[in-house]
């Protein structure tokens, strides 16, 4: 598949933040479209999130999928501080109550696409009902 112009831009400008030094979290909740990363050794997964720290030569990973609660992961800080942890199920959580989403969202309707396996659509059924 053949990357937009916007996907396209988001790479040039990770090579960018790659050379200058930056720690990189990025974190990829999307359902469709093409991955930024394009790696055999990443796995097929609903749900992704990369760290590329500024000194090193690999990305850390993080598959998620569907089914899975999302992690508490670090979040590197300028040396020689440690990482902090980022709550991404709270923050969420937090976004979406604010957001008021449960009024603009019909939970009855099917997913979007893409497509989602039985054993997948009955775990969101049994989520949706509860």
């Amino acid at each position: 598949m053949k990357p937009t112009p916007r996907l396209t831009k988001y790479r040039q400008k990770r090579e960018r933040i790659k050379t200058a030094g930056v720690h990189l979290l990025e974190i990829d909740l999307l359902r469709r479209g093409t991955r930024v990363w394009q790696y055999e050794r990443i796995p097929k997964t609903d749900y992704l999130m990369a760290l590329t720290r500024a000194t090193a030569d690999r990305m850390e990973v993080w598959p998620i999928k569907l089914t899975e609660l999302l992690p508490i992961f670090p979040v590197p800080l300028r040396y020689p501080d440690k990482d902090a942890l980022l709550d991404l199920p709270a923050a969420l959580n937090a976004i979406y109550d604010e957001a008021y989403y449960h009024l603009s969202i019909d939970y009855q309707a099917d997913p979007p696409p893409p497509a989602t396996s039985t054993e997948t659509l009955a775990w969101i059924r049994e989520r949706v009902d509860k």
